[in-house]
């Protein structure tokens, strides 16, 4: 439902602008690049042993080293900041996503299901817009439980009063969302 690609790009763009060693980049090598260190740090992230923040500025040192670019330590930190406000007054849902709970509202139970930060994702989801759309929020951090695991799925299925038979689930990752749904039915 968040369109994390679109304040990706809106990140690394701002990125390109200011280191110039960036620029001849192709756009979708640097959004490569960056998913592939963000996979890397993703299970420190959820257990807690890296931060957002350290994480973010893990990519950023990377891509740029990736590049020739040797950033100092406030470079680095300047960077990843700059990385950061784009990324943020970026933020959106995916093109379609609130016509279709808004076309759904009152239709059929919805829920969204996903991983991170409590905070962090509630913040998404109400800049969004997305809360009053839907059904039930199961936050991977406030039940304890991280996506592929099917008892994330479980729990949003019991806060719908639903079984896994009268399910649908939509998702972006197909080992945490659909491989991860698949697994409870």
């Amino acid at each position: 439902m968040f369109d994390y690609q679109h304040g990706r790009r809106c990140g690394l763009r701002a990125l390109q602008e200011r280191f110039p060693a960036l620029r001849p980049v192709p756009l979708a090598e640097l959004e490569r690049k960056h998913d592939e260190q963000l996979k890397a740090d993703y299970p420190r992230l959820l257990d807690g042993s890296l931060s957002v923040e350290e994480s973010r500025l893990r990519r950023i040192r990377s891509l740029c080293q990736l590049y020739r670019l040797a950033l100092d330590e406030r470079e680095a930190l300047q960077a990843s900041h700059l990385y950061e406000s784009h990324y943020q007054a970026n933020r959106r849902p995916v093109p379609g996503a609130l016509s279709l709970l808004k076309h759904l509202r009152g239709k059929v139970a919805t829920a969204i299901v996903t991983n991170g930060h409590s905070v962090r994702q509630r913040e998404k989801i109400a800049v969004c817009e997305l809360e009053p759309l839907v059904d039930a929020v199961v936050i991977s951090e406030e039940v304890g439980i991280v996506k592929p695991d099917s008892r994330i799925f479980m729990e949003a299925l019991r806060r719908l009063q639903r079984v896994a038979s009268e399910a649908l689930f939509i998702g972006d990752s197909w080992e945490s969302d659909i491989l991860g749904a698949h697994s409870c039915g």
